[in-house]
Order: structure tokens, then sequence, then C-alpha cells
């Protein structure tokens, strides 16, 4: 066997080594449900959802958008614009509230995982 090939199966069998040696999380064991609800009654200018996008102007209170988010999202944020009624948010992980604000002039709910 040539010099080179002993070094190339060399280092297939140290990769084999460093990845067996390592668990690598599935992303279904990492991930968490999220809620994002808005509450009270009117429209809405827009709701912007962080993450999740921007929803478009009209849309009635209540609302409520769901997701499912990897161990990279460290932010969750609903900002709110009223257009007609009282608003307010909630945001919900893995069943428990981490943030909320009743019906009012702005909503905005902002949590930090």
């Amino acid at each position: 066997m040539s010099a080179s090939i002993m070094k190339v199966a060399a280092l297939t069998c140290a990769a084999a080594a460093v990845s067996a040696s390592f668990a690598v999380p599935t992303a279904s064991a990492q991930s968490r449900d999220v809620i994002f609800e808005v509450t009270g009654s009117g429209t809405v200018y827009s709701i912007d959802l962080d993450p999740g996008g921007r929803i478009p102007e009209d849309t009635a209170a209540p609302f409520t958008a769901s997701q499912s988010i990897g161990p990279d999202v460290s932010l969750l944020q609903v900002v709110v614009v009223t257009k007609t009624g009282s608003q307010g948010c909630r945001i919900t992980v893995d069943g428990t509230v981490v943030a909320e604000q009743a019906p009012g002039d702005a909503a905005h709910c902002i949590a930090y995982l």
C-alpha cells in the first residue's frame, strides 16, 4: 500500500472516530412551538412577527399564528399597528406565556429566549 493511500485511510478513520464521538441533536429535539397572538378587537395596519414576517393590513383581531422554531432563535417579537379598535399581544412558547400586553394604544410583545 502506498504512503498516500495509507494517509487517506488514516484520515478517513480519524474523521469517522470524531463524528462518532459527538452526538448531533435532531431538529425535532431542539424545536419549540411558538404561538403569536393579537388580542382585542378591530383591524390593524400591520402585524410584524419575528420570526415570521409581516401580516397584511386590515387583518382582524383576534389573530393567531403558530410556528416551530429551532435552537438558533433567541428573540421573539410581535408588533401591532392599530387601525381600528384596540389590540394587545401574547407570545407563548411550548405552552408557557413568555410575553403579554393587554389591549391598548400600542401592542408590542418581546421575549428573549
